[in-house]
């Protein structure tokens, strides 16, 4: 008896990427009209959250006096739930009045000798805590010198979602949740071209394994801008180019080279180029609307040239030249999409 050999390939389990959650743009317009329905507390402590990208649970853990003034600047003294540890960090002027607002709250609801040390105190609505009897929203809310409670914090976002009838473009209904406003400033920063350090910093990140997530999501909309404005590559496909990291790679427009006809987007870092004075073949080459005027014109002249080698009954001549017509059939009718979908877009 011997021992039977049988070949095994695990699989390759692949992990799906998180969900990201962010506020839509034409949703974050609508909260901003209509914040002050918020308690000033609540409204002070969204605002933050958005300003600063921090965890809802990292703004209710954060101190009364977390305020650090050196000459002109101001830190804001912030607990870091993923490393553990409290860090100060450089805010702006108006983020450090922000928060001094609060804290003279704070000292007029509960005096200056208050022994709350927390930045923001409960909000209640309830009966069981002293207020009046009626909807969220529509009676005067209670302070208490207590932790707030994030499970009470989803409430009152839900309960504003339908106050302030929030919803897309579509007309459904938006809710918003807690961690939406940490996102959502992720996802600005990664639209604004932030480097990967510098957002993982301010979100509080322990590595960079989120960020991708959070720069794919924030470029749709840029992409979806650049195909309005877009080229058109060898194989007819309308494509952009996506903003990269500027110390690795400079943008598209730094990339371009004026070439015979369309531009050459090589990288500078590939080296010379193989197919230079025959940029059809290359799949670097893209064309524009501006483009298919020349195009045309160089196919009526391939045209003309066909018909003459086949006359001459020059074979490889006109292999060569179906080749070329080829080419450029397939670039002109990748500009006839990026045509159309100009048109639907204005």
């Amino acid at each position: 008896e011997g021992w039977l050999v049988v070949d095994f390939t695990p699989p390759k389990l692949k992990k799906s990427p998180p969900k990201i959650e962010t506020i839509l743009e034409e949703v974050l317009y609508q909260v901003y009209e209509k914040f002050d329905l918020f308690p000033l507390p609540l409204e002070r402590l969204f605002r933050l959250q958005l300003v600063l990208g921090c965890r809802i649970g990292e703004l209710l853990r954060m101190p009364r006096q977390c305020l650090k003034q050196e000459g002109e600047q101001w830190f804001l003294l912030r607990w870091i739930e993923k490393r553990k540890h409290w860090q100060f960090y450089q805010i702006h002027p108006l983020v450090a009045e922000l928060v001094r607002e609060q804290q003279r709250f704070l000292t007029n609801q509960f005096s200056q000798n208050s022994n709350f040390d927390k930045l923001f105190c409960k909000v209640s609505n309830t009966t069981r805590d002293g207020a009046a009897s009626g909807k969220r929203f529509e009676i005067e809310p209670v302070y208490i010198p207590e932790v707030f409670s994030q499970a009470v914090i989803c409430y009152w976002l839900r309960d504003f979602s339908e106050s302030a009838d929030l919803r897309d473009k579509n007309g459904n209904r938006f809710y918003l949740a807690s961690h939406m406003f940490r996102r959502t400033k992720a996802s600005i920063m990664a639209y604004c071209e932030a480097e990967d350090e510098y957002i993982a910093a301010v979100l509080g990140h322990a590595s960079l394994d989120m960020l991708p997530h959070y720069r794919k999501y924030s470029l749709s909309r840029l992409e979806k801008e650049a195909k309005a404005k877009g080229s058109v590559d060898m194989y007819g496909r309308i494509t952009s180019f996506k903003p990269r990291k500027r110390r690795y790679e400079r943008l598209d427009e730094l990339l371009k080279v004026s070439t015979p006809l369309g531009e050459c987007h090589r990288p500078a870092m590939l080296g010379d180029c193989q197919y230079r004075y025959a940029c059809l073949s290359c799949n670097h080459h893209r064309v524009t609307l501006e483009d298919k005027p020349k195009l045309e014109a160089d196919t009526k002249r391939l045209q003309q040239d066909l018909e003459q080698a086949q006359v001459a009954g020059q074979e490889r001549r006109v292999t060569e030249i179906d080749r070329l017509l080829e080419l450029l059939k397939t670039r002109l009718q990748g500009l006839e999409e990026l045509e159309k979908l100009k048109e639907y877009k204005s």
